[in-house]
């Protein structure tokens, strides 16, 4: 997988499979990121010239491929913003058994956030507020299936992913 500035190379709208000779990035450091049907994959970040696109082009895809992709964008941004130390301003180096990014000189070790996406619903008998921004403007609004988890503090249910 070929990421970069939160695009995805997909030549002919697919994600390439092959060695990296066959894919032009020989002398390119890649990472693995994980397996997709009993192949490793492996995340390079690089900007091809041409076919770059969002990973939502793969949402037609099976749902592990299109989260793998997701990931492997998140990853390369996560290790373009993180070269270099927030405490001492080293250059980071990425370590070798985890997805972390190493600072040699303060050993400072810096991990990929976990940012859950968290929707607010009020509810008064069979009506619901939803808060909306005004670049949304419309009818509709885009949820994703998750399930409901109920509020300590209000004693009301709140979706959870």
């Amino acid at each position: 997988m070929v990421s970069h500035d939160s695009q995805v190379w997909l030549p002919e709208g697919k994600l390439p499979h092959g060695t990296a000779a066959q894919c032009g990035l020989e002398g390119i450091v890649g990472r693995q990121i994980g397996e997709w049907q009993g192949e490793c994959v492996w995340l390079v970040s690089h900007q091809k010239t041409s076919q770059m696109d969002s990973v939502r082009q793969l949402l037609d895809e099976d749902v592990a491929l299109f989260q793998l992709a997701g990931r492997g964008v998140q990853l390369a941004e996560f290790y373009r913003s993180h070269q270099f130390c927030g405490y001492c301003g080293q250059k980071m180096v990425h370590s070798k058994t985890e997805l972390a990014c190493l600072c040699p000189q303060c050993k400072e070790r810096y991990y990929p956030q976990i940012a859950p996406c968290v929707i607010v619903a009020i509810r008064r008998g069979e009506e619901i507020l939803l808060a909306q921004h005004q670049r949304h403007r419309g009818n509709s609004i885009l949820c994703w299936r998750g399930s409901w988890k109920w509020a300590k503090r209000s004693n009301r249910r709140s979706p959870v992913k």
